[in-house]
């Protein structure tokens, strides 16, 4: 499966590889390099304990995200 994953980032000129903060990055990681494309790794859900709520934990990721691709 990862084989597939980096043959369809490469055919389709992935600009970026996004995972969950919560898995091991390892294997993201590779994939990216591999496919020339930059690794980003977002949490999982809003830090509510520190009052962060679900909009600003989105406007957070797609800042970071637009940030990351030079958009």
């Amino acid at each position: 499966q990862i084989a597939h994953v980096l043959e369809r980032a490469r055919a389709d000129k992935f600009r970026a590889i996004v995972q969950q903060a919560w898995y091991p990055s390892g294997t993201s990681k590779l994939i990216a390099d591999k496919a020339g494309a930059i690794f980003l790794q977002f949490p999982g859900y809003p830090d509510f304990a520190q009052g962060q709520s679900y909009t600003t934990y989105m406007d957070d990721l797609v800042a970071k995200l637009a940030k990351a691709l030079g958009v």
